[in-house]
């Protein structure tokens, strides 16, 4: 499971690990925590132990984000590295998913929206 943070009653923030494996089962374990969350939280996925991503790894990331949206939260991605972002850039996945530079900022936007 990826260390997730209770940031507040509304907010959790996810900090991803880098191995492939781990990723995978982290990104898997944090869809089922969303899904059988009765009130769903806003979600901080931090990307900064990420240095890269497989295809099946940005499938489970829409899935993460089709549930926020379901039930009307936010999603923020955060701190990905240059690599990340090029392959966000060439997914066109950087006009879908909301970026921020860090965890900081991404907590601060979504503390505002409410």
């Amino acid at each position: 499971m990826p260390p997730i943070q209770h940031w507040s009653q509304d907010i959790w923030v996810a900090q991803l690990q880098a191995d492939q494996m781990s990723l995978t089962e982290e990104l898997d374990q944090l869809f089922q925590s969303l899904e059988s969350t009765e009130q769903m939280p806003h979600v901080v996925i931090d990307l900064v132990n990420v240095k890269h991503m497989v295809s099946s790894h940005l499938s489970q990331l829409l899935r993460v984000r089709k549930i926020a949206i379901t039930r009307d939260r936010k999603l923020r991605l955060a701190t990905p590295n240059d690599q990340l972002w090029a392959l966000f850039l060439t997914t066109g996945l950087d006009k879908v998913f909301t970026f921020t530079q860090d965890v900081g900022s991404a907590l601060a936007g979504l503390q505002m929206s409410e």
